[in-house]
């Protein structure tokens, strides 16, 4: 579990390197995928509780991120949309312990695994999301960021909260440095 001084030297060094790019790409957590690949078969999932499923595309989705991995880029964000609309124990059953079985079979010092979650129910959970151990944590805009603050040790990488819509698409170049 990287954390502290040499994240922060890691995260800096990537992104102030002027010879060689980072390259980070996205994943989504295994139940969102799942429901996506069963949605896509046409094939519907017969119970919530069945857990074989979940475990697989698991397997399916540490295999994925281990080939970005042997392909150079230097960590992947993780989209977990689902712990945002969960109750916090059922986040801590069926996001947490995924979540974490990806980081533990992929993140060292040199690949990163960004967690990133939009939903405005994490500042319930935010104990669960650390129990991770990502590199660095994502949020988006639905939650202050200075709440997200107190509730995060200082030494834990925290981004976001940039309302993607209201500035990046439609802000102006002051509002967006702003």
């Amino acid at each position: 579990n990287i954390k502290g001084e040499p994240m922060l030297k890691l995260m800096n060094g990537l992104f102030r390197s002027k010879v060689a790019r980072f390259l980070f790409r996205w994943l989504v957590h295994p139940d969102i995928a799942a429901y996506l690949g069963k949605m896509f078969s046409g094939k519907s999932r017969k119970s919530h509780g069945n857990r074989e499923l979940p475990i697989s595309v698991l397997d399916f989705l540490v295999e994925y991120a281990k080939a970005y991995k042997a392909a150079g880029a230097n960590g992947v964000v993780m989209a977990e949309p689902l712990a945002g609309m969960l109750s916090p124990a059922l986040a801590e059953e069926f996001s947490a312990p995924y979540v974490k079985k990806i980081v533990d079979a992929v993140q060292d010092d040199e690949f990163l695994l960004i967690y990133h979650n939009c939903g405005d129910n994490i500042l319930l959970m935010v104990d669960s999301i650390l129990s991770t151990g990502s590199a660095a944590y994502h949020f988006g805009n639905a939650v202050k960021m200075s709440d997200m603050l107190a509730k995060i040790p200082q030494d834990v990488v925290v981004m976001g909260n940039v309302d993607p819509a209201g500035q990046i698409k439609n802000g102006t170049p002051a509002s967006v440095k702003q």
